[in-house]
């Protein structure tokens, strides 16, 4: 993480150096990340857009729920409150292809532009890792954006009761020694050596949530799930056999990574 993290500050750097040698003018705000540093580096941002230099570096956006820093905002010529100019913005990213996360990124950010400076910006740009610009219309992008963030309100309103899910990656998360203990705890259908993501919903839909329940279940329950008949048949035998481990003192079975 920290190779990226690395790679990514020398792609933004190398951006930005291009833009000094080509004559622009630059202004660098300060990164803040609390409520009043972010009202103060936003303050200075718009001071800068408002003097009309050609590049805002690490421009800041802040509402007073959304927050973020825009890793450079280009004047265009277009007529905004600030005069005969606007700006759009601009992000570097390492990736060669436009993606989903860095657009939906750079709407937010144009959603509070568009506020600050009265109009909005006609395109959002990505400079990926082989150092091309890439315009995207906003327009394209902002509704969806819009409608993202307001899912991720109504679920920071009234989050839902999650619980870990075992998928491939696990071993290689920080999170692992915590999900791990919560899916033993819950005797999650995780723990059942060979247990796909799908046939764990399915079972868990059929009333069947844990290893104990579905070394137990009836058949008829087992059918209820949908799962084929040779697949259900070899998952009982698995966490019948994990339960049995299990009741003798040996913990053989552990969580399947897929």
């Amino acid at each position: 993480m920290q190779f990226v993290f690395d790679r990514g500050l020398e792609h933004e750097k190398k951006y930005l150096a291009s833009l000094v040698a080509a004559g622009r003018s630059v202004a660098e705000i300060g990164t803040a990340f609390d409520v009043e540093g972010r009202r103060r580096a936003e303050a200075e941002t718009i001071e800068a857009m408002r003097r009309g230099f050609d590049v805002v570096y690490q421009g800041t956006f802040f509402d007073g729920a959304w927050g973020g820093q825009a890793d450079f905002l280009l004047r265009v010529e277009t007529p905004s409150l600030f005069g005969d100019w606007s700006y759009e913005i601009a992000d570097t990213k390492l990736a060669r292809k436009l993606k989903v996360a860095a657009l939906l990124q750079m709407a937010t950010y144009a959603e509070r532009l568009t506020v600050l400076q009265g109009v909005a910006p006609e395109f959002v740009h990505v400079v990926t890792g082989d150092g091309e610009s890439r315009p995207w219309r906003l327009i394209d992008v902002a509704a969806y954006a819009r409608r993202a963030r307001a899912r991720l309100e109504t679920f920071v309103d009234a989050p839902p009761a999650t619980g870990p899910s075992p998928i491939g990656y696990c071993e290689q998360c920080r999170w692992a020694e915590r999900c791990n203990g919560e899916l033993w705890q819950s005797d999650d259908l995780g723990l059942v050596a060979g247990m796909r993501g799908d046939h764990r919903d399915l079972l868990r839909a059929a009333g069947i949530p844990t290893l104990e329940a579905l070394a137990t279940a009836s058949l008829e329950q087992l059918k209820s799930s949908g799962i084929g008949a040779d697949a259900r048949t070899r998952l009982q035998q698995q966490a019948a056999e994990q339960l049995k481990e299990r009741t003798t003192g040996s913990r053989r079975g552990r969580c399947c990574r897929r």
